[in-house]
């Protein structure tokens, strides 16, 4: 057996949780779509986004930080009972948005 010095021993710990860390977080990303969706709302700016809500499908909708298929569902369908976005505020009358959320939304959307 090796003889490591108790400093040694906790650095190739560390060394091997970190590795395994990595291991499981890169396999995670790769089998979870909504993992995949969350990890890149959290690099986004405003360049990365800017969506018409009144033009955009669920598909684009989904790329909005915080936004998976039920929310982009559901502003699709409120989009479409109001007769259009007359309003970015509007998105607070979405089921699953709420203030925090439109905050987080308000600078990747527009209205035209």
């Amino acid at each position: 057996m090796l003889n490591l010095t108790r400093a040694e021993r906790l650095l190739a710990l560390f060394l091997g949780l970190f590795i395994l860390t990595g291991v499981t977080v890169s396999y995670l990303l790769k089998k979870q779509p909504a993992l995949q969706r969350f990890y890149n709302c959290a690099n986004l700016d405003s360049s990365d986004i800017n969506l018409d809500l009144n033009k955009a499908s669920p598909q684009d909708l989904m790329r909005l930080p915080g936004v998976g298929e039920a929310i982009a569902l559901e502003i699709v369908q409120y989009r479409e009972s109001a007769g259009g976005f007359k309003s970015i505020d509007e998105l607070d009358n979405v089921k699953g948005i709420g203030p925090q959320k439109l905050e987080l939304i308000r600078k990747h959307v527009t209205i035209k």
